[in-house]
């Protein structure tokens, strides 16, 4: 099943969640200002080098529906990370039926999507809670692509996935095959529509995590 976690947000987004406000936004907009897309990229290169070097936790995330987004949010309240989201360079469908049809053509064909870069140095990372929602029993295309384009040799990854009623499927598993030399931890795995219900779930994993 696919189609459960789609988000509100069409441009690639940078967020400091810990101080609960947008930094910037790739494609253009900055706080809800319109700015442009030069500009954005030389205050999100500002913002990375000044703001980002001090932590060594970060999440990334694709959410589709806002599932996925919202849990990463959530998250963030326990860990205060930096969090960035993972943009396709060509949105996803938002209707159910059109996005159904696309993805019966790219899973058979192994198509996947070219991903806006996230303007962040995953070098000053150590642990990444890494979040996708689970399209047919297995990882997100976006998610896929960025596990397999990026080296995390060395590094720790919490992943985490938001489903329509299935479970994590493959999820997991797929997220370790993809992660060649890295510490994977165990996953947590939530209902998109429990998500804000989840709190205690939430809080008692990243607990784990962080001892």
């Amino acid at each position: 099943m696919i189609g459960e976690d789609c988000d509100f947000a069409q441009q690639g987004i940078f967020i400091r969640a810990n101080r609960r406000r947008v930094l910037v936004c790739l494609g253009g907009l900055v706080c809800g200002g319109v700015i442009s897309s030069a500009l954005a990229r030389e205050e999100n290169s500002q913002k990375v080098s000044g703001l980002l070097t001090s932590t060594k936790q970060l999440i990334i995330f694709f959410s589709h529906t806002g599932f996925t987004r919202q849990l990463a949010q959530m998250i963030n309240d326990q860990i205060s990370a930096d969090l960035v989201q993972i943009q396709p360079e060509k949105a996803y469908p938002e209707g159910y039926n059109a996005l159904v049809a696309l993805a019966r053509k790219e899973f058979p064909n192994y198509l996947t999507p070219a991903l806006v870069g996230i303007g962040v140095d995953l070098e000053n990372y150590q642990h990444i809670y890494f979040g996708s929602p689970v399209w047919r029993r297995i990882l997100s295309h976006p998610a896929e692509e960025f596990l397999k384009h990026h080296d995390l040799s060395g590094k720790t990854i919490f992943p985490f996935v938001t489903h329509g009623g299935w479970g994590a499927g493959n999820s997991f598993e797929s997220v370790k095959k993809l992660t060649p030399n890295v510490d994977v931890r165990e996953g947590l795995s939530i209902l998109g529509s429990n998500v804000t219900s989840s709190l205690s779930k939430v809080a008692e994993w990243t607990r784990k995590n962080e001892q």
